[in-house]
């Protein structure tokens, strides 16, 4: 069974998968060598979950979160286990659904994370030459998702609007 739990100690091969500088090639921890300290640090900045199949940690899940504006931009790590990273990637736009908006964005060489937002959220936008990749510019496709609140705020509108008419 895929889950999600609380997680607040970084298992060793949690680091080695932030340090493997192949499943790390699109994201911008392949610029840090990460270690347990680091890692320790990191999680309780963020809202932090680890991902796991049947009680095994296969990947994390983590989203910073802007209080003031009441959004979630969320990010994976699927280390562990192929194949389960969109099953993991709705568990957390569910429990994250009570903010107002979810983004999330990638490399446009990232097909797999594509593939997933676009699946599971709505798009949003593309900022041309946003990443260097292998020292060449590389655009960032982004994502956004409204949260429950943002949509019963969408159908109180749409309801005085036709109301109106």
């Amino acid at each position: 069974m895929l889950e999600l739990r609380e997680y607040t100690i970084p298992e060793q091969k949690h680091i080695d998968w932030l340090n493997d500088k192949d499943l790390m090639r699109y994201s911008d921890q392949r610029h840090v060598h990460h270690t347990r300290a680091s890692v320790q640090h990191y999680m309780f900045q963020v809202w932090f979950r680890g991902v796991y199949l049947n009680d095994v940690l296969i990947g994390t899940v983590a989203a910073s979160i802007d209080k003031h504006n009441d959004v979630a931009d969320l990010g994976i790590l699927m280390g562990g286990r192929r194949g389960y990273g969109k099953a993991a990637w709705k568990l957390a736009l569910d429990e994250l659904s009570t903010h107002r908006m979810i983004v999330a964005g990638c490399m446009v060489g990232n097909q797999a994370m594509q593939t997933i937002m676009r699946r599971t959220m709505e798009y949003s936008h593309i900022i041309p030459d946003r990443f260097l990749y292998d020292g060449k510019p590389m655009a960032g496709v982004y994502y956004r998702r409204a949260g429950e609140a943002a949509l019963r705020l969408r159908e109180e509108m749409a309801g005085i609007y036709y109301r109106r008419l």
